[in-house]
Formats: structure tokens, sequence, C-alpha cells
């Protein structure tokens, strides 16, 4: 089948937009009427998340009762057009019940290329007699024609416990050849929490999908100023998460559009969730797991580099100077302390070692080695505290006590992050 032949239609007939924002557009229209008058070609990754035909009760009072073979015969319908409108080496990803999307298949196998099949765990219903647990949503991913152009998944932080920061199952002899980075992303995802909480969830009356979900998906399969496309607008979080990752977007809804406007009008708030869950992501620990590990003296993949380079002291600065300027604040100095700067100086044994962590002024942070050449560059201002855990001291960008006026001092308490 010639999936460029499925609509003649030219992009003359070009629906006008309900919202418009400079990356993305809202269509308040039949998705597929508005794919009909689109060209071929035009996305760089689409995702679509339609209704589930399970008699749902809509805003837009779409029919979510049809009979299997109409639903069947409906999805092809727009899946056609969905494999026309995609960019070669584009990608393409369905959300569905397991039922649906074993037809959905099918239909995408005839024209694409089969990447995954993603089992999304959401726990949403109730168990049903004679069947197994319904535990999980399917995630299908193609691509068009070949491999995707753009496949660059997160990795993962390692799971350990919430409350002691313990490993949470045995990793053997292979802990030090774990990748620093975190943990390779597989085809099942079970860090996925529903939205059913008033303070997050936007429509009342129906599923919504996870942030989390769409940063991920969109992460993987596009780069900044692609273009997304999502014919199922629900509660608009594809186009919010693509407008906060910098991708262009275009969307339609066949309902009401209302509740898709409110979120981009408070979007900073959707921003800084999304901003906090970055944060954890492309490493093996996140900085507050990091930190408790390193107190409880637990392996962490720093202890396993110091120790494959033979030498921890050749590595790490062996002095560390924390100092009152004259503005008042505590600072950190790499360099030889002046005469003006009370040294505070003291001798590090082996075993030991210093970091430091900053906090900028947009709240962004990251770790310095004090050995490493990027914390080398001289005098680092700030307010700080030193922790010293066991066998490692940390030094961390703190409010002062105001009985801890420099040089060095403990505080055995995490900071929250």
């Amino acid at each position: 089948m010639d999936i460029h032949a499925a609509s003649s239609k030219s992009a003359a007939t070009y629906p006008e937009a309900v919202f418009s924002t400079p990356l993305g557009s809202l269509y308040n229209i039949d998705c597929l009427d508005f794919m009909k008058s689109q060209e071929s070609n035009k996305y760089d990754l689409i995702f679509a998340d339609p209704p589930f035909n399970l008699d749902k009760k809509y805003p837009s009072g779409i029919d979510d009762a049809l009979k299997e073979r109409e639903y069947i015969l409906w999805c092809k319908k727009w899946l056609i057009e969905c494999e026309r409108l995609l960019k070669d080496g584009g990608s393409i990803f369905v959300m569905n019940l397991p039922k649906w999307n074993t037809y959905i298949s099918n239909i995408l196998n005839e024209n694409l290329i089969f990447r995954n099949w993603i089992c999304c765990s959401m726990k949403y219903s109730l168990p049903i007699k004679g069947r197994l647990y319904p535990a999980h949503y399917s995630l299908l991913y193609y691509t068009k024609h070949h491999a995707s152009k753009t496949f660059d998944p997160d990795r993962l932080p390692m799971e350990v416990c919430p409350h002691c920061h313990g490993d949470l199952r045995d990793y053997g002899g292979y802990k030090n050849k774990m990748n620093p980075s975190g943990i390779t992303l597989s085809d099942v995802w079970t860090d996925l929490s529903p939205v059913r909480h008033k303070k997050y969830k936007k429509r009342k009356d129906a599923n919504e999908l996870p942030v989390k979900l769409l940063d991920r998906v969109i992460e993987m399969a596009s780069k900044e100023n692609d273009l997304v496309f999502d014919p199922f607008g629900g509660a608009g979080t594809t186009y919010v998460v693509a407008e906060m990752k910098g991708r262009r977007w275009e969307g339609t809804e066949i309902g009401p559009c209302d509740v898709i406007v409110d979120r981009f009008r408070a979007l900073e708030n959707e921003r800084e969730d999304l901003d906090k869950l970055r944060k954890r992501y492309n490493k093996l620990f996140p900085d507050q797991t990091m930190r408790a590990r390193l107190k409880k003296n637990l392996w962490t993949d720093r202890k396993f580099e110091q120790e494959s380079n033979g030498s921890q002291e050749s590595n790490f600065l062996k002095r560390l100077s924390v100092f009152e300027g004259d503005d008042g604040d505590l600072k950190v100095s790499t360099q030889n302390p002046t005469e003006k700067e009370p040294s505070g100086w003291r001798e590090p044994d082996a075993s030991r070692i210093y970091e430091i962590h900053i906090f900028d002024t947009t709240a962004e942070a990251e770790w310095f080695d004090l050995g490493l050449s990027t914390a080398n560059a001289g005098d680092v201002s700030s307010r700080v505290s030193v922790i010293e855990g066991r066998g490692v001291v940390l030094v961390e960008f703190l409010e002062p006590f105001e009985d801890k006026k420099g040089g060095w001092f403990d505080h055995r308490q995490t900071p929250d992050e």
C-alpha cells in the first residue's frame, strides 16, 4: 500500500488554530479532517493516545463504545494518515490497551519498522475474575523505513531503598562495571504512576498521562526544534512537554480545549516539576542518594573510579580551606591562603574525598571533584557548610550557622535538595 497516496488534499485548506505559541499550534477539529489537510512527510515524531473504546463519556460526545470491527477500522484510518505524515526516519508511539495494540501493530507492520513493545506499568482498575490482573498499558514504538534518525534515551538511576538508600538487588561482582551515567532504559517502564491527585490532574472525567512518560518519549526520539504531532490532545500533556523541551508541536482535540490552554498559562509550575524530574536522570545515583550512600559508606560508582585510578591521594587536592571573606560570607579556596584569609587548613588522609556542591543563581546543582580541572580555577565564593560522613568530607554551599564562622566543622544532617 502506498501511504503517500492516502490523502490527495493539499495544505490549502489548513484550519485555523484555537491556540498558538511561538513553538506550536492547537486545532479544535477532528484529527482525521486535520491530517487530510496536511502535506506528507511533515512530522519528526508522532505520539498517539486514542480513546480506548471503554464506553467512557467524553466532553466531545464521541462514541467510545464502538463494535470491535468499527473501532479497528477507525484506528486504521488515522494510523494510515500518521504513516503518511511521518518523515523518513521519524518515530511514532501509540498508547493503548494491549488488546487493541495487537491489532494496531498489524496495521503498522505493513509500512513501518517495529522497534519495541513497551510495557508501561499503570494500575488503574480492580482485578477481573477469570483474568490476570491488568497492570500495564502497551506503548508501541515504530519508525518509518529505517532506523530512527534520533534515538537518545535517558539512562535511569539505580533503584535503592527509599528509607536506608541500600541496594534493592544484588549486583554481585559487577558493581564496578556499572555505567556511572545510569541504568540502560528497558522496554518495561515500572516507574510511571497514573495522574490521580487533584493537585496534578487536569481533566476530572478522563485518564491523563504523566509528564514523565511524554518527557521520556520526546527526549528519546526527537531533538530541539523537531516537529511533534499528537492527534488526540486530551489534557495537552504532549504539547506542554514539547513546549518545555524546545520542540515545535502541532495537535488536535475534538472536544473542549480550555484545559489545554489553561495548562500553558501555568507553564512555569510544570517547568519546575520537569526540571526536578530531569535532575535524576543520566546518573547512577541522584545527588541526594549519593550523599546518603557516601555517609553510610555504601558503594558508589565514584569509589570504584577512585580505586581503579590506583591512588586516591593523587587524584584529589590534599588541602582545602574554608574561611570568612570581607563581605561576611563563608568561602572555599582551592589555593594557598593569604594573611587576610584565616586558613583553617586541614591535612586529609588518603581515604577521604573532597567535593563541592555548587548552587548557582538558577538553583542548578553540579558536583565538582576538587582534584579535577573544573574545580581548580581558583576561589569559589558562596556560603558553605562542610559535611563529614564516614571517611568522606563533602563541602556544600548552604546557609551558614551563626556559630560556624569559617574553618572546618561538621554538620551531620543531610540537607534537603
